[in-house]
């Protein structure tokens, strides 16, 4: 339990927690946190927020990785986090610059589902759509703790052939999830499904219609990742479909104009001036100044070269196959 303040507004009572796996830090450090408005008064909510989640960026060499991140899964038409920034103190001690990251909770469901209703899963590392799997889900929201949903909708998944992309019963929002790991492809989010890792999935029961959400994009735009080479179970499954592939290639050759007019590059000037300051004053702060221009110098170029890079890729497809045009795919494949 502990109080919080941001600016003039205050909450006496709320509910506090220490975040991350990989990269968990104690108090000693540069910890990264949890808030609960409503732990321990009921309604309580932040300009309608009930969760906070303060990112430490302990492993984001630019700072601003989850700030244009989750812009381009939004822009890509997949259910994303809003992302911004803020200078935080612990007990009276400043702690420094922290990402401030949407929480996926009952809140962020209301506002990306016609139904907010349904089940939550969160996947931890190795968590995907295979029977021996299903149980590393963790369940975060939803009133039916049966699993009976994620248990029909791993069975469909696991059926011989590309039914659960485009059978009758539209278990899966093939075109947001295609668009959804089109966009981790262009930020290369390698540490998300295409791990797989780092991701939510989400049960709309109004429409009996499933929906991967995007999360932990603290280490994207670092690696240029291939765009047939995810792990996922449903990636691989789509990979070896040829009517899947070809729309993959579509849908993802559309993210790439929307990356585009996102003009991302452009907005690293923006971002410096909104957080550089606390930067500089940020005490705690993982990565010397230097390391960190010198990573948003790469961030720049990642952001410029990738529109043609992913073109090239995506192109490949033709008739719903890979065609290696020039050595082009065996080129990607070795990196």
């Amino acid at each position: 339990e502990g109080s919080l303040r941001v600016g003039d507004l205050r909450f006496p009572r709320v509910g506090v927690r220490l975040k991350g796996t990989y990269s968990f830090t104690g108090l000693g450090g540069k910890a990264s946190f949890k808030v609960k408005l409503d732990r321990f008064v009921p309604g309580q909510d932040l300009l309608g927020l009930e969760k906070l989640t303060l990112n430490a960026m302990n492993q984001d060499r630019t700072q601003v990785h989850e700030w244009l991140g989750y812009q381009v899964f939004r822009a890509a038409g997949v259910p994303a986090s809003r992302a911004g920034f803020a200078r935080l103190s612990v007990n009276g001690v400043p702690y420094g610059l922290y990402a401030n990251v949407e929480s996926v909770d009952d809140e962020f469901l209301a506002d990306h589902f016609a139904d907010g209703e349904g089940n939550l899963y969160e996947a931890p590392w190795t968590a995907d759509l295979e029977p021996e799997l299903m149980d590393e889900f963790t369940q975060d929201q939803g009133e039916d703790e049966s699993r009976a949903d994620l248990a029909a909708l791993v069975e469909v998944a696991n059926r011989p052939g590309d039914e659960i992309f485009f059978g009758a019963a539209q278990l899966l929002d093939t075109p947001e999830f295609l668009s959804q790991i089109a966009a981790e492809a262009a930020v290369g989010h390698w540490d998300g499904y295409w791990k797989p890792n780092n991701y939510f999935l989400y049960h709309e029961p109004g429409l009996d219609q499933w929906s991967f959400i995007p999360w932990g994009l603290d280490q994207s735009f670092v690696r240029a990742v291939p765009v047939f080479s995810g792990k996922g179970y449903l990636i691989e499954k789509c990979m070896a479909s040829s009517a899947c592939l070809a729309e993959y290639a579509a849908v993802g050759l559309a993210v790439v104009d929307q990356f585009e007019r996102l003009a991302l590059a452009a907005q690293l000037d923006e971002i410096a001036t909104l957080v550089d300051e606390a930067l500089v004053d940020d005490e705690r702060r993982p990565f010397p100044l230097e390391l960190v221009e010198r990573h948003r110098r790469g961030l720049a170029a990642y952001l410029e070269a990738a529109p043609a890079r992913l073109r090239r890729q995506f192109d490949c497809v033709v008739d719903g196959e890979q065609v290696d045009v020039g050595g082009l795919l065996d080129r990607v494949e070795r990196g």
